[in-house]
């Protein structure tokens, strides 16, 4: 195990396990702790520390534990090689992707849901995916990452993406974003995001959410 209080230290750390512009396979750990595990089986726990104050930058001063376990841990962490089984949407509600039990998803069949955040999570993604529908399979990834090192995951040259969302939670930034197959149309790609990120703003208690194009 080991901690870091420095934010450069923090970030470098997210950075490397939410890779592929945020979308790693990454996912809470069991019991809805507060962390994430990456693809590595690494454990990411960040924790908040009052009595540190804020940095330089009126950030409040924050530290991550990160643990790494060996092999013989047992089956409570999850297996990257083999990720979770899909839900019904129907069955979200309660998970950190209810919001997908509500939302008017673009064609017809049998969605099913990947919850990989909890409202705990530093980051993470809802994957849904389209089974017994039209001939090609569609799929969407919604992903939600908290922090102000996120914002790299989300900007070109300082310039944000399209089809992205910033909002400010706990003193920081929020970024979220969307990936969607060729099969879901541009209204969809756009009406979705707003469903997801308002969902999570609530959730987090975030305030000025705005999203881009």
């Amino acid at each position: 195990m080991s901690a870091c209080t420095r934010r450069d230290d923090r970030d470098a750390e997210f950075l490397l396990s939410f890779r592929r512009d945020g979308f790693s396979p990454v996912r809470p750990p069991a019991g809805d702790l507060p962390g994430v595990v990456d693809d590595a089986g690494e454990l990411h726990f960040p924790l908040r520390c009052p009595a540190l104050g804020k940095d330089a930058t009126a950030r409040p001063r924050r530290m991550l534990v990160v643990a790494t376990p060996g092999k013989d841990t047992g089956s409570a962490l999850p297996d990257s090689a083999h990720p979770p089984r899909g839900i019904p949407v129907s069955g979200a509600v309660g998970t950190g992707c209810g919001w997908a039990a509500r939302a008017r998803l673009p064609l017809s069949g049998n969605w099913q849901v990947q919850p990989l955040l909890n409202d705990a999570s530093p980051g993470g993604r809802c994957d849904l995916t389209l089974r017994n529908g039209p001939a090609r399979q569609a799929e969407l990834s919604l992903g939600a990452w908290y922090g102000d090192w996120s914002d790299r995951l989300v900007t070109d040259s300082r310039v944000r993406m399209p089809l992205t969302a910033t909002a400010r939670c706990d003193g920081e930034a929020a970024n979220f974003a969307i990936r969607a197959s060729k099969s879901i149309g541009d209204a969809r790609r756009r009406v979705l995001p707003r469903s997801f990120t308002e969902d999570q703003v609530e959730r987090h208690g975030c305030s000025g959410l705005r999203l881009t194009g």
